[in-house]
């Protein structure tokens, strides 16, 4: 007997977004989750792309949310779904709905990050390069911390002139005085302990430079506070402790990028080196180092910034008192708050 057309077509069953989840009360699935959001190849999806994406997902997410609707797909559908999902996590702001501008984005972190990395570690370390370096690098910290802040808070243009300029002054000031005091200290050293100590100062100046970059670029959410959330999505008003918190974590995921990105390539490197397993030739001895600067830079970020879950969850007892025996739409006492962390 033949097959009959209905039965040579997919099968479609329901589908949900949330059964796609990764989980975001583990590590690993918010790795896997980030890992997808600075996926490189995203970096390339064009505004057309992206807004057809954002479409499809938001009618798909009214259907079955506001509608009350059940959503059947097939599996080529529904795979075409998932990666219309993860296109919109990448490149649109969640508070905003609008696209972030493509330098300010996680997917383009590699690409930026790469030539910056490869100029620091490979040109002269004279005043003029570090200085030029630190401010490149900072400056893209800027947008990179801007683009990715949470926006319940708006900013004006005078806003984001002042933090930049304040940003990139103090992170510059803080990263040549402390790289001038530590060279004096790491000069009278020599092989593993230089090597260490040398990692572990730099290290230490580059985060307490990112702090300060990060802080200035996104003070409002200190000084104004952020919206907090029920479960339901219901806000309740702006917490300047939740917006404390949230920076809090960022600042702390901003500490732990250099640390992958210096300790990982310069230890794997100096071993080599040690060994005498280095490419022999000039040129690909540096497109080696290149190659791990550029996978320590693509783990480093979703490993960092999958410490803490973007969607972060606080106890009302532990916020401002005017959040205290709040009741929701069911007439009960909202226990736990939801923020946009921002990344």
């Amino acid at each position: 007997m033949g097959t009959t057309r209905e039965e040579t077509k997919e099968k479609k069953e329901i589908f949900r977004f949330e059964d796609h989840k990764q989980d975001q009360s583990t590590y690993i699935g918010r790795f896997r989750h980030f890992f997808d959001v600075i996926n490189p190849i995203r970096f390339f999806v064009t505004s057309a792309q992206i807004r057809e994406a954002q479409q499809k997902i938001s009618l798909k997410e009214e259907v079955a949310k506001n509608l009350g609707f059940d959503i059947y797909a097939t599996k080529s559908e529904a795979n075409e779904l998932l990666e219309y999902k993860k296109i919109v996590d990448s490149a649109i702001h969640p508070d905003t709905g609008e696209i972030i501008p493509f330098y300010c984005r996680m997917s383009g972190f590699v690409y930026f990050n790469c030539p910056i990395l490869f100029g620091t570690l490979m040109c002269p370390q004279t005043p003029a390069n570090i200085i030029f370096f630190q401010w490149i690098n900072q400056s893209y910290n800027a947008g990179l911390n801007y683009g990715n802040r949470n926006a319940s808070s708006p900013y004006t243009k005078k806003d984001i002139i002042r933090g930049y300029s304040g940003a990139v002054a103090t992170a510059l000031t803080i990263s040549v005085s402390l790289n001038k005091i530590f060279s004096g200290v790491t000069s009278k050293m020599t092989g593993t302990k230089r090597f260490i100590v040398s990692t572990s100062f730099n290290w230490f100046a580059i985060s307490l430079a990112n702090a300060a970059n990060c802080s200035l670029m996104r003070f409002k959410e200190i000084q104004e506070g952020i919206s907090v959330k029920d479960e339901s999505g219901f806000e309740y008003g702006k917490s300047k402790i939740v917006g404390k918190t949230a920076l809090f974590q960022t600042i702390i995921t901003r500490a732990f990028v250099p640390f992958c990105v210096m300790a990982g390539p310069a230890t794997i490197i100096s071993v080599m080196r040690n060994k005498n397993k280095m490419p022999k030739n000039k040129m690909l001895s540096i497109l080696f180092e290149g190659s791990i600067c550029a996978l320590a830079l693509g783990l480093s970020l979703p490993a960092a910034i999958a410490l803490f879950p973007q969607e972060g969850k606080i106890k009302a007892e532990n916020l401002e008192p005017e959040f205290h025996n709040l009741k929701d739409s069911h007439g009960k006492i909202v226990e736990e708050f939801y923020f946009n962390k921002g990344l």
